[in-house]
């Protein structure tokens, strides 16, 4: 009788711990879930670091913490939490949507669209399907997109983002008619829709038809006038309409409202360049590369102007960079060997442009999905910052 009422005792004493530590985290994870409503994320990790700790099982405070590094533009450190994630909870279809939003911003297109039809093969979501159409988009698939949306019309019709995707693939497939028509269908009951407006002044930007994009991306403006895309939309007309210096104007303006926009900084330099402002453009190409060390374009600019200022070394050093980044990028080769005969290396000159050569006649072969591969590649090497990856 002794030893059965301690066994009992024990017993309970031991589920009453367990009971006290299982509360203990949920209380963690629940002060977390509070911050991150409140936007307060560092304090948020602060909980949700603990919960994990306590327990390295549990999916949900590793799938709030990726959330949470996503507003703190971490997304290195968001993707690994969702990778957690799934690793613990492998039918959880949110972190495969999280982490598809994150390839899609880090211009890994195939992966996005393998964790977007991961999700759809667990829950088949009208805005999955939607955000898998938007990257198809981006991956130049607009048929694939189109295709997707029909079937988040099933599931959910009249989603806004549905027409703003359709606009914008109905746009690749120079099909214009059909993409004002579904920009059309979201302004007749959001006038002032920043998409839409966008959407439908680029198009009037495709056709040369600058006035009427004006007319759009100023509404854009005078409706978001703290949104840094319309300036650097309006900064594009201005530039293609022979007003360089309203350009420079809206570049700066929307570098002001986003200073880490490489957009921006790659446009305003190249202003800077055409206009002969070889130090302001070289200060640009700086703080581009210095926000993004992996953009080739902006090695290879930087190099020209390099060259401009009788900075050959530094061209040298610039353009050897990019072709490092991209082995296949042909310019470089052709500017590379134009930097050696100006410092009398006439045979690297001439190794430069049979390279160049070779490079342009093995493209001729490529398969369509080789041709795919190098697309997706050079997207990634050459992307400037586009915005926030937040979902609906």
């Amino acid at each position: 009788m002794k030893y059965l009422l301690c066994t009992i005792f024990f017993f309970s004493l031991s589920s009453s711990i367990v009971f006290s530590q299982q509360k203990e985290r949920e209380d963690f994870i629940a002060q977390g879930y509070r911050h991150y409503a409140d936007k307060e994320y560092k304090l948020a990790i602060e909980k949700l670091n603990i919960a994990i700790d306590k327990d390295t099982l549990n999916y949900r405070p590793v799938h709030l913490r990726g959330l949470c590094k996503i507003q703190l533009d971490d997304l290195m450190g968001a993707k690994n939490d969702f990778d957690r994630s799934i690793y613990l909870r492998p039918k959880y279809d949110d972190s495969y949507f999280r982490r598809a939003l994150i390839f899609s911003q880090l211009k890994e297109y195939t992966k996005a669209i393998k964790d977007y039809t991961s999700a759809i093969n667990l829950n088949k979501e009208a805005h999955y399907y939607l955000y898998r159409a938007l990257t198809y988009n981006y991956a130049g698939q607009p048929k694939k997109a189109l295709m997707d949306c029909d079937t988040a019309a099933r599931i959910k019709d009249n989603l806004e983002l549905m027409y703003i995707v359709q606009g914008e693939a109905h746009s690749d497939l120079k099909d214009y008619d059909m993409a004002f028509e579904k920009f059309n269908k979201v302004l007749l009951n959001h006038p002032d829709h920043i998409d839409a407006l966008r959407g439908r002044a680029m198009i009037n930007y495709q056709l040369e038809k600058y006035n009427l994009s004006l007319i759009d991306i100023n509404q854009l403006i005078l409706k978001h006038p703290e949104n840094p895309a319309g300036y650097f939309y309006r900064g594009l007309i201005y530039s293609k309409t022979n007003k360089e210096d309203k350009a420079l104007e809206d570049y700066s303006t929307s570098l002001f409202y986003s200073p880490n926009s490489t957009s921006s900084y790659f446009n305003r330099a190249m202003i800077y360049s055409k206009k002969e402002k070889y130090k302001e453009a070289l200060n640009d190409y700086n703080q581009l590369i210095l926000l993004n060390p992996k953009n080739i374009l902006a090695f290879y600019n930087r190099a020209i102007v390099h060259q401009k200022l009788k900075n050959i070394k530094l061209a040298l050093k610039d353009v050897e960079k990019s072709i490092e980044l991209y082995p296949d990028f042909v310019d470089a080769y052709k500017l590379r060997a134009n930097l050696r005969i100006q410092i009398g290396d006439y045979k690297g000159a001439e190794l430069d442009r049979q390279t160049a050569s070779i490079i342009n006649e093995s493209k001729t072969n490529l398969t369509d999905s080789l041709k795919l591969v190098e697309e997706e590649f050079i997207a990634k090497v050459t992307s400037f910052s586009t915005g926030s990856i937040n979902a609906i």
